[in-house]
Parts: C-alpha cells; structure tokens; sequence
C-alpha cells in the first residue's frame, strides 16, 4: 500500500504536474482508479487514439483526440476536481503551442486537481519542470499482486467454459496423424482400412505412375 498512499500524498499536495516514468501503464492507470474512488475524484484517461475518456467510461469527450483539443476539454471542467492521466502527452512536448496550454490550464488549478504524465522515457521543457514532481513507481506490493489476481479470476469467471481434450502421442499415431510426411500409397492404406465400413477401395486404380520401393 506505500506506493498508493505515496501517489496519493502527492496529487493531495497540489502539485498540478506529476510524472511517472513507467513501462506499467495499465498499472498505473488501476492505482488513479483507486485513489480517485477514495478522495471522491473522477479520473481521466487520454490517448492520441482514444481521446479524453472518464475511468470506467466508453465514450471519450467529442473530437479529443488532438493535443490541444484534449487540454481544452480538460480546461472546460473548471472549477472541477478531477485526475488527468494523459498517456501520449509526451510525443507532443516539444510543441511550443502545447506546452504554453499547459501552462495556462495549470495556472488555474486548485487542490484535488492534477496532471499525471507517464511514459518509459520522460523529458519536460524547463517551463515545465520546475512545476512538476516526479513519481517512481516501485515493484507490485504483496497486496497489490493479490489484487491483480483477484481481477484476473474474476474475468476469468465471466467468460464461457472452454473444453480442453488432451490426447497422447500413441493415439495420435494409431490414427494416422503423423509429424513427418507419409507416402501416397500409406496415407491410403490407411484411409481403406479406417473407413471399410462405409465404401471398399477400388483395386483397379493406380496411385503410381512407377513402382515405387516400399523401405
């Protein structure tokens, strides 16, 4: 739980900027749901591809798929407590246009209001950075791996049986399903004695147009 609680401590401490340098998207995305379900904080998600989304949503805000639409969106809900985990926001921080909208959201921030930058590799301008706090996500706590299994057998649960039949090697081969290739005249040697119930083979007919040597 220190990771939550240190995440949590630091969106409480009105920093309007966090950065969290991490592979673990997902992961980081599921400790904002939790921290924003505990302060009473809707939290939202934007990506290049999706646009600004509330956590827990499927429709995204209207036409946010841009930089700089999504901070106008975000800029719309003043006055509003709210989490913003911006995903693909870094791609676009060398945008001199972006990054003074940012500064201008931020400016009017208040308490319970924040912007959480994440990417494996994050570089801020200056301007930025002197109003940021970095974040290090640290390895899955004990409870947070339980959780994660939690989740994971409760998905589970929610999707139709699947019927696995397992088959050994030796019934394989008794039926003909072979690694290597077979020649012709096997192959239908097999098929004639697998399905003499049902029509005889014709003797008459040549599968070869040479004799071919049996080793």
């Amino acid at each position: 739980m220190g990771t939550l609680r240190d995440l949590e401590l630091l969106i409480q401490s009105r920093y309007p900027i966090i950065v969290v340098q991490t592979w673990e998207e997902d992961r980081l995305e599921g400790l904002l749901g939790e921290i924003g379900a505990r302060l009473d904080v809707p939290v939202f998600v934007w990506t290049l591809t999706q646009g600004l989304r509330r956590l827990g949503h499927v429709n995204a805000v209207y036409d946010s798929q841009a930089p700089l639409k999504a901070l106008a969106g975000i800029a719309a809900m003043a006055g509003e407590a709210g989490i913003y985990l911006l995903k693909d926001l870094h791609h676009s921080l060398g945008d001199g246009a972006v990054v003074r909208r940012l500064l201008d959201l931020i400016a009017g921030f208040t308490a319970r209001r924040a912007i959480v930058l994440c990417a494996a590799q994050l570089a801020l301008p200056p301007e930025l950075e002197r109003v940021a706090a970095r974040f290090t996500l640290d390895l899955p706590t004990t409870q947070e791996l339980a959780a994660l299994v939690g989740r994971v057998v409760e998905e589970l649960r929610r999707q139709p049986p699947i019927r696995i039949i397992l088959v050994s090697t030796s019934w394989t081969e008794k039926k003909g399903f072979r690694s290597k290739p077979t020649p012709a005249y096997s192959r239908f040697s097999w098929l004639t004695n697998t399905t003499a119930r049902i029509a005889k083979p014709r003797r008459d007919l040549k599968w070869h147009s040479t004799p071919r040597r049996v080793r």
